[in-house]
């Protein structure tokens, strides 16, 4: 549970970040989520963390295949939100999304 207390408070400095701060907090998202237990978050939380990690795959260079393995897990069901789900789509289809455009 700490660390998905950790992705969301790195999810929440993103907005106020400078571009250098932005992508070292998606970076430290992805490597805090690679050990996290989805079991035991907290339902509320849980959607908002899974989301992070999706746009941190997105957004970081070099990770697209990453990208594609979490696409096919089970994870990405857990996205079910009216506000994240066009967010999701807009992440899934540009190539080269912007982190504003989901923020």
């Amino acid at each position: 549970m700490i660390r998905s207390d950790l992705i969301t408070t790195y999810w929440s400095l993103l907005r106020d970040s400078s571009e250098a701060t932005r992508d070292a907090l998606l970076r430290e998202i992805l490597d805090v989520y690679r050990d996290t237990d989805l079991s035991i978050i907290d339902a509320g939380v849980l959607e908002q963390v899974v989301f992070a990690h999706l746009v941190a795959l997105c957004i970081v260079p070099g990770q697209q295949s990453a990208k594609d393995e979490f696409v096919r897990s089970s994870s990405i069901l857990k996205i079910r939100g009216s506000w994240y789900i066009p967010r999701v789509q807009y992440l899934l289809s540009d190539p080269l999304p912007q982190l504003a455009d989901v923020l």
